[in-house]
């Protein structure tokens, strides 16, 4: 099969042409607005106007849409970078999946279109408190009247290799893993360190998008793709410092930014019934992930 994958650059998108590169079974083909990172065919192109999509001239059977605007403060000072991509570059990509008689979109969608819930379930009405929230759920609605096959995945926070290390901010793990890999003694925290997360390595959320192609039950499913494990903020930062092996280190709270979410679990229930499960428990994450950052961050 032909795959598109957009966002092909970027951290999630990058690991998933990894993925599909080394299992050597179907065409990839590479869209994103930064240069290719694989032997692939790619587009260097900006998916907020549809006359860009033009220039992909291959057929196309799948189209793994994980292109969007996802930084979390980059939402609140501009968010219209989410409308234009998140939103708007949705919709684009369900007009070329229509073009190109397309198979099956499986969209990457964001816990953060929940809003705070102590555990979510794909069936709870979704109340999110951010642009980027508000947008993610935009896109869930256009792939949804596109009269196309869908799977949608709700990731929540994934963290691992391939992170932008130029920006520390990008990623709750990468946020307070970066502050500690440069020395840093006074750990700032935007909000309550009793704020909680549902928090998943990146090997496990490419397991589980790939059960997009390789079932066909996922059809026209929405799935929390998580852990279902309740990880406060303070918790997670003294796991990164008991994998760090520093003293006197300690959290400072620098105040919370509009739309951030408290705290928010996924019951992953409708996805183990695929006989998926999370393999990497948190510790063993931070271990490896603090050595990626420390051997790859430029100070």
């Amino acid at each position: 099969m032909n795959i598109l994958i957009t966002g092909a650059s970027g951290f999630i998108g990058q690991n998933l042409v990894d993925f599909f590169v080394k299992e050597g079974v179907h065409n990839i083909i590479t869209l994103d607005l930064k240069p290719k990172t694989h032997n692939t065919s790619h587009y260097c192109l900006d998916i907020s106007n549809f006359n860009n999509l033009s220039n992909i001239t291959e057929d196309i059977d799948i189209i793994y849409h994980l292109a969007a605007q996802s930084y979390g403060k980059g939402s609140l000072l501009e968010p219209e970078k989410d409308i234009d991509w998140n939103a708007k570059g949705t919709l684009n990509i369900c007009r070329l999946a229509k073009l190109k008689n397309v198979k099956k979109i499986i969209y990457s969608s964001s816990m953060a279109i929940y809003g705070n819930k102590e555990v979510s379930k794909e069936k709870d009405n979704p109340e999110p408190l951010s642009n980027y929230g508000v947008s993610k759920l935009t896109g869930e609605f256009y792939i949804k009247k596109s009269d196309i096959d869908y799977t949608i995945f709700r990731l929540y926070n994934t963290y691992g290799r391939g992170q932008d290390l130029s920006n520390y901010s990008k990623g709750v793990v990468l946020a307070f893993t970066s502050q500690i890999v440069l020395g840093e003694t006074n750990i700032k925290v935007t909000g309550d360190p009793n704020r909680f997360r549902d928090i998943i390595y990146i090997d496990d959320v490419i397991n589980a998008l790939v059960l997009g192609i390789k079932h066909t039950e996922t059809n026209n499913k929405i799935y929390n793709l998580s852990t279902n494990i309740k990880t406060t903020i303070k918790e997670l930062i003294n796991t990164i410092i008991q994998a760090s092996n520093k003293q006197g280190i300690k959290i400072i709270n620098t105040g919370s930014l509009p739309g951030d979410q408290f705290g928010n679990t996924g019951d992953n229930t409708k996805l183990l019934s695929l006989g998926w499960k999370p393999k990497t428990d948190l510790e063993t994450g931070i271990k490896i992930f603090y050595n990626y950052v420390k051997n790859n961050i430029n100070e």
